[in-house]
């Protein structure tokens, strides 16, 4: 279907439904935690409170009975689920069949629909891939080019945002397609983000050139990412790394022949230490960044994948409020959001190091660590997806990284990831965590990532049925 198409489907399904939405005085948002979910709840709420409505919110790391009885506890006049809803419609049903819901997101749906539903905008019902052609925000923006009165500069304000939220959701790593290039071409035409070539490394903006390489995962740098000795060398023997005042510069600071002559020296690396992914790796070094021209220069709101990760940062530690105030324009907490990165940061790389020392469990089709405890189950997939992209963790197979729930001891969560290769290969880690439910559990998400809470005693026999299902998934790739 083509993009004329879908978006008059969007105003017409949008249009038909407005007059009762515009009838619900005082609306719940409901959105996940991540990058994603705060952008498309940010989007919402600047949307409805625009539009005259009362908000409230509530981010969620997952939309199951305990959660989903929360939201109802609101008891407002709508429930407007963003970035999630579409695959837990039968739960919702359940619980909130009362009440009026709206969804908007870009995950798998389920067949059953609401009674009480008054609009569903679902990217694969409106005929798009919600793993890569649109994110949850960028539903939620579309939905309100035709709910909202014209209006330029809130346009611009909710264009930016949507943005966020799919470099969040990680759809801008090979380069935008399907509706995501559509919302950037407006945004880019509307002076919100400049597009430019580069190397895909985070932190151009805000970390000395020795760190951006040193942490260096996607791809690895070979004999320089995690070693801080070599980094330095390599950095050293092209250019002079201090400024003036003999601070480290960054990536943004380097003149353009210094930033070719590191480039060319990262590409000499990669031929040289070939071992048969040297092409690959070099696809992979460049793509296209994006920057915020009304956010300043050196800081973590320029760069957009810098920023979403100040989003993720405040979704998985419990900071989510912060989260969705500061991307609506209030920056009065800056201090703590700074710390918070920091810790972030910490964490994660703490994590990491519990993964390269745990005992992984090695099945035909997949690998599966338990953290427990030691890893919070809110960042767990994160630090899951980073363990694959540093190789230390088997990139062949898929990971299932489990922890403990903290909502229910006799229960765990469970993050699976993925690589692109193994979606290509035929993976939907999202059929196999809907697995779950006939284990007395409930899951969703995407081909490349997805999760889902098991029954401690039901583990063994989820796992074994996961490891089949993917074996089948994959067996023709």
């Amino acid at each position: 279907m083509g993009q004329e198409k879908i978006l008059k489907n969007i105003e017409n399904m949008t249009i038909s439904a407005k007059e009762k939405i515009s009838q619900c005085k005082n609306i719940l948002i409901v959105g996940h935690l991540d990058a994603d979910g705060i952008s498309s709840t940010s989007i919402a709420k600047k949307m409805f409170e625009h539009a005259g409505h009362n908000t409230d919110y509530l981010i969620v790391k997952q939309l199951d009975s305990i959660t989903i009885k929360k939201a109802e506890e609101y008891k407002k006049d709508l429930t407007v689920f963003v970035d999630l809803g579409s695959g837990q419609l039968d739960k919702i049903s359940n619980y909130i069949e009362d009440n009026k819901i709206m969804v908007l997101d870009h995950h798998q749906p389920s067949k059953k629909e609401h009674p009480n539903i008054l609009l569903h905008l679902n990217a694969h019902l409106l005929g798009m891939d919600g793993s890569r052609e649109i994110s949850g925000s960028g539903m939620c923006y579309l939905f309100s080019r035709y709910y909202l009165e014209k209006d330029e500069k809130l346009q611009k304000e909710l264009e930016k945002i949507a943005i966020i939220g799919m470099m969040g959701d990680m759809q801008l790593r090979d380069g935008a397609v399907g509706m995501n290039k559509q919302i950037l071409e407006w945004a880019k035409d509307n002076n919100v983000v400049a597009i430019k070539k580069d190397i895909c490394y985070f932190g151009k903006q805000t970390r000395p050139i020795f760190k951006l390489l040193e942490y260096a995962t996607d791809p690895i740098i070979p004999t320089i990412s995690f070693n801080h000795e070599n980094t330095k060398a390599f950095i050293c023997s092209y250019i002079n790394p201090r400024d003036n005042d003999n601070f480290w510069k960054r990536w943004i600071d380097l003149k353009n022949e210094e930033a070719q002559k590191i480039t060319g020296g990262l590409i000499k690396l990669f031929l040289e230490n070939n071992n048969g992914n040297a092409n690959f790796a070099l696809k992979q070094l460049f793509c296209d960044t994006y920057q915020f021209l009304d956010e300043a220069k050196g800081t973590e709101f320029r760069d957009v994948m810098e920023f979403s990760t100040v989003l993720n940062a405040c979704g998985r530690h419990d900071k989510w409020k912060d989260g969705v105030e500061l991307i609506i324009g209030n920056r009065d907490n800056l201090p703590t959001i700074t710390t918070l990165l920091e810790n972030h940061r910490r964490c994660l790389a703490n994590s990491i190091d519990i993964i390269k020392k745990a005992k992984i469990k090695r099945m035909n089709n997949i690998q599966v660590f338990f953290a427990g405890d030691t890893i919070k189950s809110t960042i767990i997939g994160t630090v899951a997806g980073m363990a694959l992209g540093a190789r230390i963790l088997d990139r062949s197979i898929p990971v299932l990284a489990v922890s403990n729930d903290p909502e229910d001891s006799s229960f765990s969560k469970i993050s699976g990831r993925g690589t692109k290769k193994m979606i290509f290969r035929g993976l939907r880690l999202n059929d196999a965590m809907n697995l779950s439910e006939k284990f007395g559990g409930e899951g969703g998400g995407h081909d490349i990532a997805a999760g889902c809470r098991i029954p401690n005693e039901k583990m063994d026999e989820f796992l074994e049925a996961v490891d089949k299902g993917i074996g089948e998934q994959m067996k023709n790739g």
